[in-house]
């Protein structure tokens, strides 16, 4: 074997070799960022899961049972939350994610959640309860928007794609809550007492948190 071979083969064993830990690298690289993906879509799992749960919680009791124009957006949000945990699961399970994991993080997160307001039960104010929807939605709708942003850095549509699907169903049940509070709050001071319902206010009060949120965003 002439010296232009044997140098020839060694240089194509050296390519071979490097090519191969190339490629090692960018299979565990790869593996890594699923993970990681994984990991945002269980969270996600994991806070959608004890909203659903709170939701379930005040369709079960009766604070808003007696205004139904708010228990019905309850029910909806209720609803589209049961159906964002079911595409979660299905999603984490394509990517290889432990199907458990979200309830071992929901069960080692259960002191933060508690101290969240949508997490406890309410027996005084409808109006309150709402309320808490609100935060909890608000909640919901910036972490969708985390994970989007995770998922596009990945290069991961279909997450990305489920992410922002979901925000944009969780946005107008938000708006609709805001919408519905003030008819919520006279109505419920009505029921308590409290004298006759002035329902002039209510779209003034509207139409003051529109105007609120329309200057933020000028």
């Amino acid at each position: 074997m002439s010296p232009k071979t044997t140098i020839a083969g060694v240089a194509g064993t050296a390519a071979a070799g490097a090519f191969a830990v190339r490629a090692v690298r960018r299979a565990r690289s790869v593996d890594r960022e699923q993970a990681e993906l994984a990991r945002h879509v269980s969270d996600m799992l994991a806070l959608d899961t004890q909203v659903l749960s709170a939701m379930r919680r005040q369709i079960a009791g009766d604070e808003l049972s007696q205004f139904p124009g708010a228990f019905e957006i309850v029910r909806t949000i209720e609803q589209t939350i049961d159906e964002h945990c079911r595409g979660l699961k299905m999603q984490l399970d394509s990517l290889g994610g432990n199907p458990l994991a979200p309830v071992k993080r929901a069960v080692a997160g259960a002191a933060a959640f508690a101290a969240m307001p949508f997490t406890r039960l309410r027996k005084d104010s409808a109006s309150r309860a709402f309320r808490d929807d609100y935060i909890a939605l608000s909640a919901t709708a910036i972490s969708y928007s985390m994970l989007n942003t995770a998922a596009l850095s990945m290069d991961a549509p279909t997450t990305a794609e489920m992410a922002q699907r979901y925000l944009s169903e969780v946005t107008p049940l938000i708006l609709r809550i805001s919408e519905s509070m003030p008819a919520l709050v006279v109505a419920e001071m009505a029921r308590n007492a409290m004298g006759e319902a002035d329902l002039s206010v209510v779209q003034e009060a509207v139409q003051d948190s529109r105007d609120a949120w329309r200057d933020a965003s000028n």
